[in-house]
């Protein structure tokens, strides 16, 4: 492949106008030269595009540059006063100028060489992470924020992932969106694979113990799985016989939910078995008081049959609140068969109705005929194998499928399959987020 052409600056209007002169009048030394490099980049960047293994992060440094946040850029003042020119009136901090380094002294290499007295405009706000001890008050508020160094732990304690940076293994955040001054950290999560700054979503985890399952998932397990892993939301719901009434364990979602603004969302889980009446308050208490996304329906632990009538409520519910219905399928059939939901997906075709596990690996074939049947139905494929979330996406779509974990030791296992069956850049977006963010209407925090 060519050597890429050099970088010329000029505008789309300046090259328009040459192309009008060129009818008129004999191009000139300088306008052939623009016109000969822009038929060289649009050459280069033709056989990119014909090379499979360019990358879009390639594609978006050739086109717009390395992005990288430098003090100049950040904080002009800043940088002005930390390049050695004397700050005029008014023209920053006494105190961060007392406590820069003495002229002439080296800089420490890469990012985090400019401690936080450099970023005289920031706001310091201490901001909690699950794993890498950064103490402070939950996420912060919009505006300038700088945080301090963590704490560099031993080998053994490192998180798993891309960590840049010298001097040995660091743990460390990357930081997206403007306005915000980040010092001290210089990290990459490996599990995070955003594509066009698309959040990825597990729509399937748990809160909370259970009566029946020896599980347990904590506030901490949740949030450090994503953070390794690099999930941006997730959906979660309280185990279905997790506490000894609705209202105890959904309030427990709620609190998570306030406690990490953005990072969860909560499921309602009411047990179709109750009163009508019973039903009806708490399922409309979750989702127009909690803020809830959707509403959680298990045949196994129940337990019903979703034909029954008394299930009725849990789909008429679902449309008057206006949210997507999940259903476990798979393990506890003849109640748990993914056919059962094709005459509750006819009779409520505007509905949304997510098939949990996709059948669990035992009925995914049926699953996807479900699907097939009804356009209504989506599948979330988790413990199902690789080669039949494979197949599932090619017969419906990638559009129909979501990606979900059910516990935290699954969310590598799950990614790792949709990132490794031969899916395209886009369809991994879809699965791992884009179709979430749609199906539960959830808005973007970053």
């Amino acid at each position: 492949m060519a050597r890429p052409p050099s970088r010329l600056a000029i505008s789309r209007a300046d090259l328009e106008a040459l192309l009008e002169r060129a009818k008129t009048e004999p191009l000139s030394d300088a306008d052939y030269a623009i016109l000969k490099a822009a038929v060289a980049t649009l050459g280069y960047l033709t056989e990119l595009l014909e090379d499979r293994t360019t990358t879009l992060q390639r594609l978006r440094q050739l086109l717009f540059g390395a992005r990288t946040d430098k003090t100049r850029t950040v904080l002009p003042a800043a940088a002005d006063d930390h390049d050695g020119a004397p700050a005029g009136p008014g023209g920053g901090d006494p105190a961060s100028t007392a406590s820069a380094p003495p002229r002439g002294a080296l800089a420490a290499a890469g990012h985090g060489r400019n401690g936080a007295p450099t970023y005289t405009g920031a706001r310091r706000v201490a901001i909690p992470h699950a794993t890498l001890c950064i103490r402070g008050p939950p996420r912060s508020s919009p505006g300038w924020v700088a945080v301090s160094r963590c704490p560099r732990p031993p080998p053994s304690a490192a998180p798993q992932g891309a960590v840049s940076g010298r001097g040995g293994p660091a743990p460390s955040i990357r930081w997206r969106g403007e306005g915000v001054a980040v010092t001290g950290l210089s990290v990459s999560c490996e599990g995070r694979k955003r594509r066009n700054g698309m959040p990825i979503v597990d729509t399937h985890t748990h809160l909370g113990g259970s009566w029946l399952f020896p599980e347990h998932f904590t506030e901490a397990e949740l949030l450090g799985t994503m953070d390794k892993w690099g999930v941006d939301l997730s959906l979660v719901m309280p185990h279905s016989h997790g506490t000894p009434t609705a209202e105890a364990a959904h309030d427990e979602v709620h609190g998570l939910v306030q406690r990490q603004p953005g990072r969860f969302f909560g499921i309602a889980d009411v047990n179709p078995m109750l009163s009508d009446g019973a039903y009806w308050k708490e399922a409309e208490r979750c989702i127009r008081s909690l803020g809830f996304v959707a509403i959680k329906l298990h045949p196994l632990l129940h337990p019903c049959n979703p034909l029954w009538p008394s299930v009725t409520k849990v789909f008429e519910a679902a449309r008057q609140l206006k949210v997507p219905v999940i259903v476990h399928t798979g393990t506890g059939s003849p109640f748990s068969l993914p056919a059962l939901l094709i005459p509750r997906a006819k009779e409520f075709p505007d509905v949304t109705i997510v098939l949990a596990h996709a059948g669990n690996n035992f009925y995914v074939s049926e699953a996807i005929v479900a699907a097939q049947c009804c356009d209504n139905i989506l599948l979330e494929p988790s413990w199902c194998g690789p080669h039949r979330v494979k197949e599932a996406v090619h017969e419906l779509g990638a559009e129909r499928i979501l990606f979900g974990s059910d516990v935290p030791l699954n969310v590598i296992v799950e990614l790792t399959k949709f990132r490794n069956i031969g899916l395209t850049d886009a369809q991994i977006e879809q699965c791992l987020g884009g179709n979430a963010m749609r199906v539960y209407k959830l808005a973007r925090t970053n």
